[in-house]
């Protein structure tokens, strides 16, 4: 599972992934929305939202693996002096 505020996006939205072929069952009952397996009306405006802030956030991945390095050493660094 994801929720949308650990990348940045809105709080509130979040989304599962579900391997190809496993069979889940709902938690909630009614509606009719994403195939019955959601019982309230979505969130469009979030979902969107969501969606670019994943997109923002998986083309900056480079830049965050890398600084969070550089954090890293000098931690490490401070530490062992």
């Amino acid at each position: 599972t994801f929720s949308s505020h650990k990348f940045h996006g809105v709080r509130g939205v979040g989304f599962v992934y579900i391997k190809s072929g496993k069979k889940i069952t709902p938690l909630l009952t009614g509606g009719g929305q994403e195939r019955d397996y959601r019982s309230t009306t979505e969130n469009v405006a979030g979902i969107a939202a969501t969606a670019k802030a994943l997109r923002l956030s998986m083309e900056k991945l480079d830049i965050f693996r890398s600084k969070t390095g550089q954090m890293k050493a000098v931690i490490r660094q401070a530490l062992l002096n």
